[in-house]
């Protein structure tokens, strides 16, 4: 990489940047994942090397097959979502401008400011999704069914 002046994206989640609520574990390992590379591009940038590293933290990006689910059922506000061709637009400029972090959708910026500022901040956010928790049980017990039943995922 170095003789070749590489280039290393990282994607990662708004997880890794601030805490979640009943994401303890996801996380967990979105913070250990983003302190490895954040310390890695402090080293690579310390010793003057020509490899560059991009590190994507991404928040809530809505696909075709998820937006019933986040617009219907958790009610996310339109400004949390991102769209996936602006995401993919923005990895790709990210990498061919080497910047150093990608955060996306932007509204996650306010996000973290807030957390920061107001750890409690989750609680005023989660009033507009109402029955967050019911919704998150249903989901573990359809798949929990599912499981039970026989079905498997890739299977007809």
């Amino acid at each position: 990489l170095d003789a070749n002046a590489g280039h290393i994206h990282v994607t990662s989640s708004m997880g890794g940047e601030i805490p979640q609520l009943i994401g303890g574990l996801y996380c967990a390992t979105k913070h250990s994942k983003n302190g490895f590379f954040y310390s890695l591009q402090q080293e690579l940038l310390h010793k003057k090397s020509k490899v560059t590293l991009n590190i994507g933290s991404f928040g809530l990006i809505v696909t075709k097959e998820m937006k019933d689910v986040v617009i219907r059922e958790l009610n996310v506000p339109r400004v949390l979502q991102g769209d996936l061709q602006v995401c993919v637009n923005r990895i790709v400029d990210n990498l061919v401008l080497r910047k150093r972090t990608l955060t996306y959708p932007t509204s996650n910026l306010a996000f973290r400011i807030n957390w920061y500022l107001n750890p409690y901040f989750h609680e005023f956010f989660l009033t507009g999704v109402p029955d967050y928790y019911t919704l998150v049980r249903n989901h573990s017990s359809i798949h929990k069914q599912s499981r039970e039943s026989g079905y498997q995922r890739g299977s007809s």
